[in-house]
């Protein structure tokens, strides 16, 4: 038996954490929202796994990953962003009534 490594397989990639990159990531339970970094507004990639969690973000065209931001702004983004998704299931069970 011989051992087939490449896109999804655990030798690989390890586990799966949601990376936009990872094959395996499930893009419906991804998600982007327009964040404040300083004086400029970024794209935060995050995934709705178990939670909210950043994945990275988008900044002049270059991908960083969440390794490279504070963990204070971390959860700055993961706050706001739950509060926009709060905001959103509200709005839509108020249109449902």
């Amino acid at each position: 038996m011989t051992t087939q490594l490449g896109f999804g397989d655990t030798a690989t990639w390890g586990r799966c954490d949601g990376h936009p990159h990872d094959p395996r990531t499930d893009a419906d339970d991804a998600g982007t929202s327009l964040q404040p970094l300083g004086d400029a507004k970024v794209m935060v990639q995050f995934s709705n796994d178990a939670g909210v969690y950043i994945i990275g973000a988008e900044i002049g065209g270059e991908w960083v990953d969440r390794d490279s931001f504070s963990l204070m702004t971390l959860q700055a983004w993961k706050q706001a962003i739950q509060a926009e998704q709060g905001s959103d299931l509200a709005a839509f069970l108020e249109s449902q009534q």
